[in-house]
């Protein structure tokens, strides 16, 4: 993969990232993978095999942790 093709993946991850950060802190309802591609602007099958290779984990399975990780925190 070229490095800029790589940054690029980065850069969408990131800014997905932050969004499910702010949406699972402010109490909001479901995350849906059409929704957090349109958010990194790729298609879903796509975004997924970008943010899986990028976080080690698939997309629910990061949403879940962290929604469980926030309540834990809030107890």
């Amino acid at each position: 993969m070229k490095p800029e093709t790589a940054e690029r993946h980065r850069d969408r991850v990131r800014s997905v990232l932050r969004y499910i950060a702010a949406r699972v802190g402010s109490g909001a309802g479901r995350l849906s993978l059409d929704e957090l591609s349109g958010v990194a602007l790729t298609a879903p099958f796509y975004f997924h095999r970008i943010f899986h290779a990028a976080t080690g984990e698939p997309v629910h399975r990061y949403v879940r942790r962290l929604r469980l990780d926030y309540a834990a925190y809030r107890l």
